[in-house]
């Protein structure tokens, strides 16, 4: 009859699968099927998974985790001079209520629009970029008017 081409009209038209009809062999026909011995498996070791350390016994224990030595950081950059009013408006918008800001997300949304600061915020307005950073992570010093 030769190889089946699929087509969707076909497929489509198809009733979909039918019932499973379960089948017991008869007592003759287990007899002409050849002998088999039963399969060995050949692996002896247990196979892991993707963990080359895997130690038998260590999922009921748990993983231990290594201590990392703690890395003592300096930041690199000097302080900056700021205004008060640029000073009140980082602290504001870094305040922990409903919808504030982490030093990161801060700074994202400083470079993607340095200009786009409105209410509190506005004394942000053209401060470099450069700025806003050593003030978040290094410190500020706040200059009086």
């Amino acid at each position: 009859m030769g190889t089946p081409i699929p087509n969707r009209r076909i497929e489509a038209m198809s009733s979909g699968s039918s019932e499973v009809r379960p089948y017991k062999l008869t007592p003759e026909e287990l007899a002409a099927l050849p002998h088999t011995p039963p399969m060995k498996s050949k692996r002896k070791k247990q196979i892991g998974l993707g963990n080359r350390d895997y130690i038998p016994g260590q999922r009921q224990q748990g993983r231990k985790i290594k201590e990392e030595p703690m890395i003592k950081h300096s930041p690199v950059g000097k302080m900056v001079t700021l205004t008060a009013k640029q000073a009140k408006a980082i602290m504001f918008l870094l305040q922990p209520i409903e919808g504030g800001w982490k030093e990161d997300e801060l700074i994202g949304e400083h470079s993607n629009a340095p200009n786009g600061w409105q209410d509190e915020a506005t004394a942000l307005n053209g401060m470099p970029l450069g700025d806003l950073i050593n003030a978040l992570y290094v410190g500020m010093d706040i200059k009086e008017e």
